[in-house]
């Protein structure tokens, strides 16, 4: 089987690295800046005879003005315009704003990427700033239509994204409908589910639309778990733990953790379970179900309300 390798981000990341991962953004010890180049350099000089074709994709700006990663590695440069939502913004929060355009980076380089792509059959798609092992996801089983990440987490409506395996096909569906279609969640960890399975499976899965951008419904853990027991699977407990992420592996107790009943890998805690009735009650599902919470917010008010006069009229009969 041929394999190809996408090394997409950008040349300068900046955030959490994996031994800050747990802290919170807040915190001034958890951010780092992190120069690319060169992890990009070491993965392919350890790496580049395991592919057919490497590409990197990142965008134009000035950090990715004199990238050279040697013979054969094709580099594609997406113009970044911020990649504004100038019609969304007034529905949508600042943090959402940034989280959607982080989304947006990310599937347009990735799709832009993976067109140029011709003789691959397979394609590992990891980021910029990470070094992971990549014999050993080489050597992995893949599946027709089966996407492959990290790990899934029981019960949890979630996707991690740090890395994937697909056959090409399948991988190009996948980001050419997450360029097509807006985000239905701000957070790209489940926004990759929703837009796969609303795009490739809405008539298998049998799910209302509205459901697809509510809040957690019974309706919506339906959608869940159809992909994961037919689209999405985990991969490798030992590729994920010994993850350089902006130049740090992780930390001992995280890495602990990983082996508790909460993470899923392909040969640790397997089977995955997800129960969709693992959700609030039906009363709570109606009540919740609108994206911004505003049946939520009117019935607060209107208890709040009952219970002051209910209060009022307790002091009256007392005193």
């Amino acid at each position: 089987m041929k394999f190809g390798l996408l090394i997409q981000g950008p040349m300068l990341s900046i955030g959490r690295t994996g031994k800050t991962q747990d802290l919170p953004l807040n915190d001034p010890n958890a951010i780092s800046t992190y120069n690319c180049t060169s992890n990009i350099q070491k993965i392919i000089n350890n790496y580049n005879n395991l592919f057919e074709e490497v590409i990197v994709s990142t965008w134009d700006d000035d950090f990715s003005k004199t990238l050279d990663f040697g013979e054969g590695v094709k580099i594609v440069k997406t113009i970044d315009k911020g990649f504004d939502l100038p019609n969304r913004k007034g529905q949508l929060s600042n943090v959402d704003v940034i989280n959607i355009n982080n989304q947006l980076r990310q599937y347009i380089t990735t799709y832009e990427g993976l067109k140029l792509f011709r003789k691959s059959e397979v394609i590992i798609k990891i980021r910029t700033d990470q070094y992971i092992d990549l014999q050993s996801l080489t050597r992995h089983k893949i599946d027709s239509g089966k996407i492959y990440t990290p790990y899934l987490i029981n019960n949890m409506s979630y996707i991690p994204d740090f890395y994937f395996i697909a056959k090409k096909e399948t991988i190009m569906e996948l980001f050419h409908d997450l360029v097509s279609i807006y985000p239905l969640s701000s957070s790209p960890h489940i926004n990759i589910v929703l837009c796969y399975a609303i795009s490739k499976y809405f008539s298998k899965i049998g799910v209302e639309k509205e459901y697809y951008s509510s809040g957690e419904t019974v309706e919506k853990r339906k959608i869940f778990s159809y992909m994961f027991e037919n689209v999405f699977a985990p991969l490798p407990i030992s590729v994920y733990s010994e993850i350089t992420w902006r130049g740090d592996g992780f930390s001992n107790p995280y890495i602990e953790s990983l082996y508790s009943k909460k993470y899923v890998f392909s040969d640790v805690n397997s089977p995955f379970i997800y129960s969709i009735s693992n959700t609030p009650s039906l009363y709570e599902e109606a009540l919740f179900k609108t994206p911004d919470g505003l049946i939520k917010k009117r019935v607060q008010k209107i208890i709040r309300f009952v219970f002051l006069i209910f209060l009022k009229a307790i002091k009256r009969v007392l005193f």
